[in-house]
């Protein structure tokens, strides 16, 4: 799940989905983040990795659970 401000960073940056995911898979450094509200009652995270053209970016999401599922909603996309 997406928010709608993620799209934004996305075009402004010039990265896409592949390239998160890419980081994502491939994370070089994790911290937790307090500066937003948790929108589905978990905690939020700035996870670090390589886009698919090994740039390093930096993605927000908030992980949290549903009824004992793991999820996970990416919030906003930095360089």
């Amino acid at each position: 799940m997406c928010e709608p401000h993620f799209g934004k960073r996305c075009r402004e940056r010039k990265l896409g989905l592949a390239d998160v995911k890419h980081a994502l898979a491939r994370p070089s450094h994790i911290e937790s983040y307090e500066g937003r509200d948790a929108s589905q009652g978990g905690t939020n995270w700035r996870v670090t990795g390589p886009s698919i053209d090994g740039e390093s970016i930096r993605v927000g999401v908030e992980a949290y659970e549903v009824r004992g599922a793991q999820w996970a909603l990416i919030i906003t996309l930095f360089k």
